[in-house]
């Protein structure tokens, strides 16, 4: 086995390649094939990481050979573990994201030449997480698995090159998150015009001819959500009075106001939600129309060939906030994912709004929830 500075000297910076990937690739396939006991605490968590799946194998029960940039036909993941039976194949990014079916020509590969194989993504941030790998990690992960394992190997003549490659990770923010983060300084100018695109896209959007009847529509860009706004006519005054019930479609920036800073943390969401005046927060949870609609949105979602997730805010989140209870979530990356122009952009949010629309009108409940309403006198 070469040395670590031999390793980290086949990677110059040259023309299309991210020179901090490689020298923390080579770093980490060096430590793997140095440290045994380091890889095969790498090899067991991937084990069980994909126990419970139809991906699960055994574990080596031999010497593990760990490489990089092996030739795949002219493409060349970045790091590869083998041992008989098995090729575990890693791709790493650090804030870049993946190129176009770069994960489907490795598993194009291997299919071909008929070996067992995993297909392993490590990045810096969850929502870089793409392609659909056996198993997706972050950087993070790598870090307090390699933490650990000092804990437990504390004089291991390795222990202070394992504690330098920790460093070098937490010195390019893929560590344990800091206060202010490496992704925010990255993308911070990308994303102080994000929130003017999105209302430029909103008020296009909102001129769609929209199947909500009974309802009017605006753009709404308050209390961390930018999107359009279905309102009730109703006689009631007051900033609620219309949520009887409301119902939006956009995307959270801002989880704080409605307490979903949780739902948040892989990436921000489309969603719509389903708002209810303040006057009826004792009264709606206990509804039966209000528990037929909980009922009959999880059924959408779990029905939705494009994995639309449903989230009960009110049973699931301590605090919760009352006006909004019921939501319909989908990643904000997965809707524009793909496209390139303004115009793809808009019609790409208005057919996946109408999707989700349809999904909630298509409940009857929501229509008798709409009655109880009526009844009320209250629209």
């Amino acid at each position: 086995m070469g040395s670590l500075l031999t390793s980290l000297r086949k990677y110059r910076p040259r023309e299309n390649t991210n020179p901090v990937e490689n020298f923390i690739t080579e770093a980490f396939a060096w430590l793997l094939r140095k440290d045994d006991g380091l890889s095969h605490s790498l090899i067991n968590h991937i084990a069980q990481q994909l126990s419970d799946t139809d991906k699960k194998f055994s574990l080596p029960s031999g010497d593990v050979i760990w490489s990089t940039q092996a030739n795949y036909n002219g493409v060349f993941p970045d790091m590869e573990a083998k041992w008989p039976g098995m090729r575990m194949v890693f791709e790493h990014k650090v804030w870049a994201g993946l190129h176009d079916n770069q994960l489907k020509n490795y598993r194009d590969y291997h299919q071909d030449a008929g070996t067992d194989y995993r297909l392993i993504l490590i990045t810096g941030h969850h929502s870089q997480h793409a392609q659909n790998p056996d198993l997706a990690l972050c950087w993070d992960d790598i870090y307090v698995l390699f933490e650990n394992h000092l804990e437990v190997s504390r004089q291991s003549a390795n222990a202070w090159i394992i504690k330098d490659f920790l460093q070098l990770l937490k010195s390019e923010g893929l560590g344990p998150a800091a206060p202010i983060s490496h992704t925010a300084i990255f993308h911070y100018q990308e994303a102080i015009s994000l929130s003017s695109q999105l209302e430029a896209l909103m008020h296009i959007a909102i001129k769609n001819e929209w199947s909500m009847p009974g309802y009017r529509s605006e753009v709404k860009k308050k209390e961390g959500v930018l999107g359009i706004q279905f309102s009730r006519q109703s006689s009631e005054t007051g900033a609620d009075a219309t949520w009887t019930p409301g119902v939006f479609v956009g995307f959270f920036l801002d989880g704080w106001d409605h307490r979903v800073e949780n739902r948040l943390k892989d990436g921000l969401k489309m969603c719509l939600k389903i708002s209810i005046s303040g006057k009826y927060h004792a009264d709606y949870p206990e509804w039966a129309e209000y528990k037929e609609l909980i009922k009959d949105l999880a059924d959408q979602a779990a029905k939705s060939s494009r994995g639309w997730v449903f989230y009960n805010h009110r049973a699931e989140a301590n605090p919760f906030n009352p006006w909004h209870p019921l939501y319909l979530e989908y990643p904000m990356i997965d809707v524009f994912r793909g496209t390139e122009t303004m115009a793809e952009q808009e019609q790409r949010f208005i057919k996946l709004a109408e999707e989700v629309l349809g999904m909630l009108t298509a409940c009857e409940s929501f229509r008798a929830l709409e009655e109880k309403f009526k009844n009320k006198g209250v629209c």
